[in-house]
């Protein structure tokens, strides 16, 4: 065989060689290293996921899912925890994004959030257990403050979702003339108030607290807090049926911002 045949053929084998050893050495995309961590997460939460896709590179990710449970409020605790888990998994050195997209979308397609964050490495938690004296005595402090303003309580827990403990708050209040005035209240004053005495007065230390205001009557959620303890950050969701301005003060313990279905206030 003439050499100027057998050249095409070896330099096409070495090619061929060289792109075997180059595919099966090609790290795992995003997906393979973060789609299992991140939809356990979710479950572990009690969040329905129907679908969860991750894309992206070690500068950006995206993460779009679709989710059948609870609308809009349920979104924002799916954000909350998929930014708080990539948070974990940079530290623990499993991915270096910069930035994550989230993506939710219910199960007719609408987006019910879209958001884009920076992802800052947290070292993830190991929490505590909690005395049920000290629960008990935070929940007796925060039904006494509520009934001062005609507020009810209708549940008060501190829990461990995963490696990250939860100061649960839900609250309802009555449809009429006080029911701005109330919302007002419980948002800049109470839970500062419930953060001051978990924290300091009681020496719980949570990752997250998670206000809940509902109507009293149809137990329609009207506005949904989520406060990142160690982040010192806010986001939350306005029902249409509420002035939205009411819900954008922060907590006391907060720095001054904003705060809207999609916006961060942050240190």
């Amino acid at each position: 065989m003439k050499l100027s045949l057998v050249l095409p053929i070896v330099f096409s084998v070495l090619l061929a060689i060289v792109g075997g050893v180059l595919l099966l050495n090609r790290p795992p995309d995003a997906s393979a290293q973060l789609g299992g961590p991140l939809e356990a997460a979710l479950k572990s939460r009690g969040i329905s996921v129907e679908n969860l896709v991750v894309t992206g590179t070690d500068e950006g990710v995206e993460v779009s899912i679709t989710t059948s449970a609870g609308g809009e409020p349920t979104a924002l605790r799916t954000r909350t925890v998929i930014e708080k888990e990539l948070a974990y998994l940079k530290s623990d050195g499993q991915t270096a994004a910069e930035w994550v997209t989230v993506v939710i979308r219910d199960e007719t397609g609408a987006v019910l959030f879209g958001t884009r964050q920076p992802v800052e490495a947290a070292v993830r938690p190991t929490p505590a257990a909690v005395e049920p004296e000290k629960s008990d005595a935070v929940a007796r402090f925060v039904a006494s403050r509520a009934q001062e303003r005609s507020v009810g309580m209708k549940d008060f827990l501190i829990v461990s979702e995963g490696s990250d403990m939860i100061v649960e708050v839900v609250l309802a209040v009555e449809a009429g003339d006080e029911r701005d005035s109330q919302i007002e209240w419980i948002i800049p004053s109470l839970l500062g108030e419930i953060r001051d005495e978990v924290e300091n007065v009681n020496g719980i230390k949570p990752a997250f607290y998670r206000l809940s205001i509902q109507d009293a009557d149809t137990y329609e959620p009207l506005v949904e807090w989520v406060v990142d303890a160690q982040k010192v950050s806010v986001r939350g969701w306005t029902a249409e049926s509420v002035d939205a301005d009411l819900a954008m003060f922060p907590p006391s313990k907060i720095p001054e911002g904003n705060t809207t279905t999609t916006g961060t206030s942050e240190e």
